[in-house]
């Protein structure tokens, strides 16, 4: 206390509250702690045991650090950043834009929707010995080439398993 204007630590039955103008800040629990407001850091949240592994704190980012590598980025410019080793794979930004650096591997029957809403277009693969599907629900479907001159080649294997062009 000071001066009887309330108290700043208290200590009973193994809980301790830590006050701050008598507003309660901080309790110990039996699994560690909560903090009732915010809570200021430094440069890095560090894992005990294991200091690989932690929260660095930028000028201008946040980065989660594990394994000596970075794994996620929010930068202040609302572009994120996600990392596989040190390489980026995914970059999303302000705009709802998401940049891919390798592959996507979408999962059997895992659906790709177009046009803001699952009732317009999907394009998926019904799984091990079925269809690969481009679906739209609302207007045409239009292949456009634009390579000055190019076809539009299909291409499929017959039944002895020779590719064939069937339509150009």
């Amino acid at each position: 206390k000071s001066s009887g204007t309330g108290s700043y630590i208290e200590a009973t039955g193994g809980v301790t509250e830590l006050y701050y103008s008598n507003a309660k800040k901080l309790d110990t629990t039996t699994t560690g702690i909560e903090v009732t407001d915010e809570v200021s850091i430094g440069t890095n949240l560090v894992h005990t045991g294991d200091t690989d592994t932690k929260l660095a704190f930028g000028t201008n980012n946040i980065s989660l650090i594990a394994g000596g590598g970075t794994h996620f980025v929010a930068e202040s410019d609302q572009t994120t950043h996600l990392y596989s080793g040190n390489a980026t794979t995914l970059v999303c930004d302000v705009n709802q834009g998401a940049t891919f650096s390798e592959s996507v591997n979408i999962g059997a029957s895992k659906k790709i929707y177009l046009g803001g809403s699952d009732a317009r277009m999907q394009v998926y693969h019904t799984g091990s010995g079925g269809e690969a599907i481009v679906l739209t629900k609302e207007g045409d479907l239009k292949l456009v080439n634009q390579s000055h001159g190019a076809d539009i080649v299909f291409k499929t294997e017959d039944s002895g398993g020779a590719v064939v062009t069937p339509l150009t």
